[in-house]
């Protein structure tokens, strides 16, 4: 007899999480894991592209962090984002060995490189712009009271200016770094 999967559970294979106390457990850890609040966005995108969980148990998990006092809402630029209590980082502690250390790790890395990318964007921008023959990448590193870097190619097509942003995007430190390295040699 052919098994017809839940419709609440689309996305996720049937080794995925759909027990709200595992997902609970598992966000704990995650929330525990970086090292600042994820909005439910974020932490939606994690767990689908992962798939791991689907955003329905996601929701339903989310609220009962909040309605248990373990995690609490607080605002950041202006979204909504989840941050652990000690409730919650206590049952983070206690429970994790709940969650297979391998499931913890690979979600856990995929989270802080999610925020480290998140940082990114928020401290440089790129601006990708449509010519005639190709496209304009505008790439704006930003300090605190100065631009450390302003830039502007040319490149023929769109896949290449997305690469650039990718590129750049992925390790700003060392887009810079190779830059001036190259100008100065």
């Amino acid at each position: 007899m052919n098994h017809i999967p839940s419709p609440l559970a689309a996305g996720v294979p049937p080794e995925g999480f759909q027990d709200i106390h595992e997902v609970r457990i598992l966000l704990c850890c995650i929330l525990n894991a970086v090292p600042e609040p994820m909005s439910k966005n974020d932490l939606s995108r994690l767990f689908q592209e992962n798939h791991l969980v689907n955003y329905f148990t996601l929701s339903a998990a989310l609220s009962e962090l909040l309605s248990e006092k373990q995690a609490t809402l607080i605002d950041r630029d202006g979204e909504a984002c989840y941050q652990l209590d000690d409730f919650g980082i206590e049952a983070a502690k206690a429970l994790e060995h709940t969650i297979p250390l391998s499931v913890r790790e690979h979600v856990s890395n995929a989270a802080q490189q999610l925020m480290h990318r998140k940082k990114n964007e928020r401290e440089n921008e790129i601006l990708i712009e449509p010519h005639h023959n190709g496209y304009s990448v505008q790439i704006i590193m930003h300090d605190t009271d100065i631009d450390l870097l302003n830039l502007k190619l040319f490149v023929p097509d769109q896949t290449q200016a997305e690469r650039v942003q990718e590129k750049m995007l992925q390790n700003p430190a060392a887009f810079y770094a190779q830059i001036i390295d190259f100008l100065t040699k």
